[in-house]
């Protein structure tokens, strides 16, 4: 009975590592295929950002970013898949292929186009969506800081708006 008990041990090892090796190797083939088909998207990218009309000016494009933490510098360098002309204007372009990554609505995508229009010194940054073929300009309203208490611009808007209302009103009555 040992002997048999041994055995049986022995091969359910053997199975638990067979098991762990499949997984790390399906999981290796997922990243290898993923890899891939981002770097055939950002090739794919480049053609149709000349087709639309963009001058290509740097591929793979690095920034400096000095963040400071706590008043201390943390060196930062960002890359961006393309820095992009059209029109007079630069962009910086980022091309993302999948499900949920070529979408503003995806989290990490939104930051990272964020962080790129913040970094770089362009006029726009666009969004490269390889899936749908389509090239989206992302534009990100940046509040600027007020007072607490202090009125939003809405506020002043409708105010200033309901002041022209008004003072047409009484022009056209004579």
């Amino acid at each position: 009975m040992p002997l048999l008990l041994a055995v049986a041990l022995v091969a359910a090892a053997c199975g638990a590592l067979a098991f762990v090796a499949l997984g790390r190797a399906r999981r290796r083939a997922s990243l290898r295929r993923r890899q891939g088909r981002a770097q055939t998207g950002e090739r794919e990218a480049e053609r149709l950002l000349r087709a639309c009309g963009y001058e290509v000016l740097e591929r793979q494009a690095r920034v400096p970013w000095p963040v400071t933490v706590d008043g201390e510098p943390v060196p930062v360098e960002l890359r961006a898949d393309y820095l992009v002309r059209r029109a007079g204007r630069d962009y910086v372009a980022e091309v993302k292929t999948g499900q949920d990554a070529p979408s503003a609505r995806t989290p990490t995508t939104r930051r990272q186009l964020l962080e790129y229009g913040l970094a770089y010194p362009v006029a726009g940054t666009l969004l490269v969506d390889m899936e749908a073929g389509r090239i989206h300009e992302v534009c990100f309203p940046l509040a600027e800081p007020r007072a607490a208490g202090a009125p939003s611009r809405t506020r002043w808007g409708l105010l200033w708006s309901a002041l022209c209302v008004c003072i047409g009103w009484l022009l056209a009555r004579g």
